[in-house]
């Protein structure tokens, strides 16, 4: 262990003093020039204060999620190659990209709300409640409600109907989003317990109007008009 700590301190001098005579150098180089660098010259500075900075315990702790990410990618790959079958296609990669665009849309939504300290539990509930409305209206059928109110736009033409499938659950998502942000300005609750809240309230509602329901089933064909024939339309949007 001594020996160690004494190999890796002169590991660290070394790299030092390195470091100290391109800094010198550097510095003289800045003011032959007035202060600015050449754009080799800065891409250099780069690269030299990243090497100096440099520990593989940081970087490893840092990327670990991208790298188990990209060994598991290389798993599959190796391993489909090894019986025989490749699944490293352009069906697959397709596939792949359009589950997971779709889902940028609250991804980022709830990024910025965690970099700010806070949360919204809600947003899974939401996004349901969203596609569910989405796909109701969309629908061929009209399907009730046992509140008493039914959405029955099944006569209405293409346009006017797909229009109102997007402000439907904009409104209502907005409505409890809404909620949960009164409470949380007005009464300084947290956004653990009011998204929390607005998460519960939307499975209820959604389980008392609809329970009788196991799924909303939009218009094929107006599915296809809206994404296309393949994954690629949804992944440019998103």
């Amino acid at each position: 262990e001594e020996a160690k700590n004494e190999y890796e301190g002169k590991i660290q001098e070394i790299k030092n003093r390195q470091y100290d005579a391109y800094l010198e150098k550097d510095g003289f180089l800045l003011k032959a020039r007035n202060g600015h660098r050449s754009i080799v010259g800065t891409l250099e500075n780069k690269l030299r204060s990243y090497a100096y900075e440099f520990k593989l315990s940081t970087w490893l702790l840092r990327n670990a999620l991208n790298l188990i990410v990209v060994a598991f990618f290389l798993f599959s790959v190796f391993y489909g190659l090894g019986i025989g079958k490749n699944l490293f296609t352009s069906k697959n990669i397709m596939s792949i990209l359009g589950q997971s665009s779709v889902k940028i849309f609250y991804s980022l939504g709830v990024a910025g709300l965690i970099l700010l300290g806070g949360t919204d539990l809600s947003v899974g509930r939401m996004t349901g409640l969203g596609a569910g409305f989405f796909n109701m209206i969309l629908a061929r059928e009209v399907y009730k409600s046992a509140f008493g109110f039914t959405i029955d736009v099944v006569s209405w033409p293409i346009v006017p109907k797909v229009i109102l499938a997007f402000l439907v659950p904009i409104i209502l998502c907005t409505i409890f989003s809404s909620i949960a942000g009164f409470f949380t300005a007005k009464f300084k609750m947290h956004p653990f317990i009011t998204t929390l809240s607005t998460q519960l309230l939307i499975y209820g509602l959604f389980m008392i109007g609809y329970g009788s329901y196991p799924a909303f089933n939009a218009d094929l064909s107006i599915a296809k008009k809206l994404k296309g024939n393949n994954y690629l339309n949804i992944i440019i949007a998103a």
